[in-house]
């Protein structure tokens, strides 16, 4: 059974969290676990397995501390496999539940498989209910899975041959960018293979790497295979003028509602092919 613990996020809270005990353990300290920080408006979400120290950090990030309040997430029987499914989880049906805007980058997420996976499941949909009586969350998981927001999330984890296209892209644009020279790119493929879903993600990467204002998250927020998209990201930062023309126009409406629910991204982005 997992157990959320709720803080407030200020200059006290590494005291706080060292007081923390669980299963025998010194939760905020050496543990693996999930956190939330939040005001009324934005939210973090993170993962760490030193708490105490990881908020140290954020503290001296000028984003985050202005959020008022945190939670952290933990089971006797997480570990880093877990609180990273558990983050991923947490990030993409929080940005489509619509309470508050994330502060999380979209890079990082997490669809791995791992030992007992399926077993869990249970507990990440109790530990959503609990935050739901909490009022941290407005929506039930089934209610945000069949949503929009959802299906067109700039948060999905991309599969493999997305991953692989999104890789080339950033290192085509970031060549070009090098040189001076534009660059035409075309990705191809049948109904259904993700080209929309790619093309939103791609609009979240550049949209956080070219704006000064945005929180970036640290390195260490990534495991090792996120670490070389996350830099390819920084090198394309200059591109100011981003959009994302959808010739449908039901698409289109739907694509303008999950823009106008992320931070970084706005509506005046979609357009159409007529005027």
């Amino acid at each position: 059974m997992a157990i959320i613990d709720a803080f407030k996020f200020d200059d006290n809270i590494n005291n706080e969290l060292k007081k923390v005990v669980h299963y025998g353990k010194e939760i905020g300290e050496n543990w693996p676990v999930v956190y939330l920080l939040n005001d009324s408006k934005e939210a973090y979400i993170g993962e760490t397995h030193h708490a105490a120290v990881r908020m140290s950090q954020h503290l001296t990030n000028a984003a985050k501390r202005r959020l008022t309040d945190m939670r952290i997430i933990t089971g006797s029987d997480f570990n880093k496999s877990v609180i990273l499914d558990l983050e991923a989880f947490l990030i993409k049906h929080m940005s489509s539940d619509g309470k508050y805007k994330l502060l999380n980058g979209n890079h990082g997420l997490q669809d791995h498989d791992y030992y007992q996976r399926s077993q869990y499941n249970e507990t990440f949909r109790n530990i959503w209910n609990q935050l739901r009586r909490e009022n941290i969350v407005y929506h039930s998981i089934s209610e945000i899975e069949n949503s929009t927001l959802y299906k067109y999330s700039p948060y999905k984890s991309l599969g493999t041959e997305q991953r692989q296209a999104e890789m080339e892209i950033l290192r085509v644009l970031a060549e070009g960018g090098d040189k001076g020279v534009g660059k035409t790119i075309v990705v191809k493929g049948g109904a259904g293979t993700g080209k929309t879903i790619l093309a939103i993600y791609l609009m979240k990467l550049f949209a956080d790497a070219n704006d000064s204002g945005t929180p970036g998250e640290e390195l260490s927020d990534y495991v090792d295979e996120d670490i070389e998209s996350v830099i390819a990201s920084e090198s394309i930062r200059g591109i100011n003028k981003i959009a994302i023309v959808m010739p449908q126009s039901t698409l289109k409406e739907s694509v303008i509602d999950v823009f106008k629910s992320i931070k970084g991204l706005n509506k005046k982005m979609v357009l159409s092919t007529c005027c």
